[in-house]
């Protein structure tokens, strides 16, 4: 009777155990659910809480404006651009003749507008030449930064400082950490995505679950990283000012900063689903692994270049679907990676032979999706050829096209392989991922690199007569770059008809924009001991039809005047 009883104990108390554990893995999954409709609920509200953006952006117009001589001092400085952008304590420094700042208050959104950026000036500010150094953030988390002059009672000084830079070692962990996040969360999908739905055994591997747990953490320590390191990025601070918390409240404060905490959301999720899977000893639930995913990748895109301009949404989820086809074939790869090169307890490289056929279908198809959607984004990053082979963004996209180009050779050889013999090379995954990892780091970079389109600057140049006197017409050759909003440098020569150089003694231009009704801007320029101007900082504020008239005087005396007309923008 007794051991009657102590077994009905046991099957009671088993039962019960059960019981508890079906309860507990119930709440575990809801709550794994729940996770995933709240970061979606928030990625949508910031979404729909953002407006059109540039991808970067552009500072539209200033006031007082640049190279201007003011009548009358002004109060404040004032900055306006074409998307709202995000401040630090010194977005606005300005100096006088002697370098001492006569700012009167803290920098600050005029009338609560993002797009806006101001401060008060030293009431009255004395007769002078100022020179206003900005720097501002734009939403896709990037610096946008230049420098300006004005006059009160003179003509503005000519421009001696275009740009207030990040500290070097800042902006070299944050670049090491943009790409660490990118390689930890393309492999935390990829490798998933590989143990959990094309090879679940995988799962038991102590070297699988290792690397699963290694992406893990260098997601979340990347990420924390760059939410404490933007405002030390974003305000030219020192890497020592990481320490700062105001400034990491400002940065949770953004765009940027908020979908941080979103990718920290999803990245919680991931590890409630894991302890799950631990506990069941099963695979995860693939609706689950489908949402967190979806936040990781949105938390990426929109906090890029996609997250910019016109079709939000629509260019958002093209950037997923890139980054997601990366991160299944990378993730792939690495996997393949370890389980070839470390057997260790459970199912080893021989259990993989039913797999690879699979997987071979499926990298395919990842390679597909990242061919569309590449170009689909060059196309809006990039613009045109010229753009492509003339920016810096279109150097680092051609070099990730040629990493992309030798994987798909080496892909296509290990493809024939696993037709013939349903095996593949150790070595030719091996460095199929390296060059995986490599194309991941150039793609990191092209997040933290301006646009094509944005940063390409076409060049200006033609040759119109001149005049003077009637022995020595005159033909006066002119070149500007960029032509962009801003400052452009001009060079100007002035020539005889057989070529020869005319040595002026000096120069000055005067511009005028009818159609948005600026100018006249006169504009002196300096002329070198040869007797030209050569790239001279000259100031253009808006984009549209500008005409240009040139006086320049000659070392012999004689006078000429040249009249052009270009477009900016």
């Amino acid at each position: 009777m007794r051991s009657t009883l102590s077994a009905s104990g046991r099957n009671g108390a088993s039962s019960a155990g059960r019981v508890v554990a079906s309860t507990a893995l119930a709440t575990l999954a809801t709550l794994a659910a729940l996770t995933t409709l709240t970061g979606l609920t928030a990625l949508t509200l910031i979404v729909l809480s953002a407006g059109p953006a540039s991808a970067h952006a552009t500072l539209e117009s200033t006031s007082p404006a640049q190279g201007s001589e003011q009548a009358a001092p002004p109060t404040s400085v004032v900055l306006d651009f074409d998307e709202g952008v995000s401040l630090t304590r010194q977005s606005i420094r300005v100096l006088d003749a002697t370098g001492n700042e006569v700012t009167a208050g803290p920098v600050g959104h005029p009338g609560g507008k993002g797009e806006q950026v101001g401060v008060p000036l030293v009431v009255p500010l004395p007769q002078g030449s100022y020179r206003v150094i900005w720097r501002v953030v734009s939403d896709d988390s990037h610096p946008v930064s230049g420098s300006f002059t004005f006059g009160v009672g003179v003509p503005a000084a000519p421009l001696t400082a275009t740009t207030s830079a990040s500290d070097p070692l800042v902006t070299a962990v944050h670049g090491f950490l943009q790409f660490a996040a990118l390689l930890g969360s393309g492999l935390l999908m990829g490798a998933g995505f590989f143990l959990a739905v094309l090879w679940p055994p995988g799962l038991t591997r102590r070297s699988c679950r290792r690397l699963l747990a290694g992406a893990w953490w260098v997601t979340v320590v990347s990420t924390v990283g760059l939410a404490v390191l933007e405002g030390p990025y974003g305000g030219t601070l020192p890497l020592s000012a990481a320490g700062d918390v105001s400034l990491l409240g400002t940065t949770l404060a953004t765009t940027y900063g908020r979908l941080l905490l979103l990718r920290l959301v999803a990245l919680a999720g991931c590890a409630v689903v894991w302890w799950s899977v631990r506990r069941r000893s099963s695979g995860p639930g693939r609706f689950d692994l489908a949402g967190l995913a979806l936040l990781l990748l949105e938390s990426f895109s929109f906090a890029g270049h996609a997250g910019q301009g016109g079709l939000v949404l629509l260019w958002s989820t093209v950037d997923a679907a890139h980054l997601a086809a990366a991160g299944v074939w990378v993730g792939g790869l690495l996997v393949l990676t370890v389980v070839l090169r470390r057997p260790d307890r459970g199912p080893g490289a021989d259990a993989l032979a039913p797999v690879l056929r699979r997987w071979s279908g499926v990298a395919a198809t990842a390679v597909g999706v990242l061919v569309v959607t590449g170009v689909a984004q060059g196309v809006r990053e990039v613009g045109g050829w010229a753009a492509l082979t003339g920016t810096t963004y279109g150097g680092i996209l051609l070099a990730k096209v040629a990493g992309l180009a030798l994987m798909l050779v080496l892909a296509l050889g290990s493809r024939r392989r696993i037709a013939r013999s349903g095996r593949t090379p150790a070595a030719s995954v091996t460095v199929e991922a390296g060059l995986g990892v490599a194309v991941l780091a150039l793609a990191a970079v092209l997040t933290s690199t301006v646009p094509a389109r944005d940063d390409y600057r076409p060049t200006f140049s033609t040759t119109v007569p001149g005049g003077g006197p009637a022995a020595q017409q005159g033909r006066v050759a002119v070149v500007i770059r960029p032509t962009t909003p801003g400052y452009e440098g001009m060079s100007v020569q002035v020539v005889t008809a057989d070529g020869a150089t005319i040595r002026l003694r000096s120069a000055s231009s005067s511009f005028v924009n009818t159609d948005v009704g600026i100018g006249p801007l006169t504009q002196p320029m300096a002329v070198t001991p040869g007797g030209v101007v050569d790239d001279v900082l000259i100031s253009v504020p808006a984009p549209g039809r500008w005409e240009v008239t040139l006086q320049l005087a000659a070392v012999d005396g004689a006078l000429y005047t040249a009249t052009l007309a270009y477009r900016v923008g």
